[in-house]
């Protein structure tokens, strides 16, 4: 659905409930040759190639805290991005849908 422009590997697989969907700050994609036009939907990287094409490891502080992509769920479960997410959680508030029902944040509904 979602493959990474450089090696096709699948960013968000709901086939599977797999992936690496996330969002980086603008600076950041830039920085990895990408127009800010693909971070709307026109190609994907999967976190491994975005790294190539830095040069260098993520960090924490290059993912916004947008409040939706970036929390822990189904399509960010790769163990390398649920690191580096994983310090911006807040284990306080759970998540909750339009009609104040608990959004599952994993496969079987348990959030």
């Amino acid at each position: 659905m979602f493959p990474c422009v450089d090696c096709r590997y699948e960013t968000l697989d709901y086939c599977c409930w797999t992936g690496e969907y996330y969002l980086v700050t603008a600076a950041v994609w830039r920085a990895a040759g990408m127009r800010m036009a693909d971070r709307v939907g026109g190609g994907h990287l999967c976190v491994d190639c975005l790294e190539r094409r830095l040069g260098r490891e993520l960090e924490p502080e290059d993912f916004p805290d947008d409040g939706l992509v970036n929390t822990l769920g189904w399509w960010n479960t790769s163990p390398k991005l649920r690191a580096l997410l994983l310090p911006r959680e807040r284990p306080a508030k759970a998540r909750t849908g339009a009609q104040g029902t608990r959004v599952p944040t994993r496969p079987g509904g348990a959030g």
